[in-house]
This record gives C-alpha cells, structure tokens and sequence, in this order.
C-alpha cells in the first residue's frame, strides 16, 4: 500500500486555475427583459393562452383553476417565446443550432400537445409545469448559447 508524499493535503480539492481563465467563466449570460420582450411577452400571453384553450378537446370545460393553470402555461409559454428575441440590434448569433436553443420550443410543443388531451382539471398540471420548465430551461441555461461579449 502506498501512502500520499509528505505534506500532500488529499481532504482539499483540487485547485483549477485554467477554468477560471476561460472567456466568460464566472458569469451567467441571462435573458435581458428588454422592452421589445416585453411587448412580445404582453402580446403572446392572450394568445397563447387562447391556444391551449383551443387545443383542449371539445367536450372539456376547464374550472376556474383549469382556467388559471392555462394562463400560467402561457403567460410562460409567452416568456419563453420572448427570450428568442435578440437583445440587441443587429443580432449576434452564436451556436444557432446547438440544443439549448431548441429545448424551451420542444417543451412547448409537449405542453401544447398535452393539453389536447386533457380532461381534468388536474391534467393541466402538466401542462402548466412544462411550459414553466420551458422558461426556466432558458433562463438558467441562457449561458450556453450567449452570443460573446
């Protein structure tokens, strides 16, 4: 059995001084609520909302808290959609097709999908907490698919 060499501290971890040196390390690139999102996210969350109303099946009519579980799902689906807009003019894109780019939208068809089949109250859940993930999916990965700065 071999033992560490003198003065070896194995109950730290490890230092690693070239991660800290990469470009951007140490900040989180988060969606900017820039005024243009902000008109796309009011302008979206009615329609939006109409849209998992109108994709429900035909003999289903949701509660009062169906109904507030669809204007949760748009209201973030709406959020969602807004954080696509560039934050500044003209766009700098970077890694357009890389899969943080396309997850909060295929989260959004789920939910879109699930709500056609929904016939509870309680099958809105769903819906409302996939199109909620869809945001925070954007939100607290915005980093990966940042343009530089």
């Amino acid at each position: 059995m071999t033992h560490p060499a003198p003065g070896l501290d194995l109950g730290a971890p490890p230092r690693v001084e070239a991660l800290s040196a990469l470009p951007g390390a140490g900040r989180r690139a988060t969606p900017t609520w820039t005024p243009a999102r902000l008109l796309a996210l009011a302008l979206l969350a009615p329609l939006l909302t109409w849209g998992l109303a109108d994709a429900l099946p035909p003999a289903f009519a949701p509660s009062v808290a169906g109904w507030g579980l669809l204007a949760v799902a748009g209201l973030a689906s709406a959020a969602t959609l807004a954080t696509y807009l560039p934050r500044s003019w003209p766009p700098r894109l970077h890694r357009p097709g890389a899969p943080c780019a396309a997850g909060g939208l295929v989260l959004l068809v789920v939910a879109w999908l699930t709500a056609g089949v929904s016939v509870s109250t309680a099958a809105l859940a769903p819906v409302a907490l996939l199109a909620l993930g869809a945001l925070g999916q954007r939100l607290l990965t915005a980093g990966a698919c940042a343009p530089p700065r």
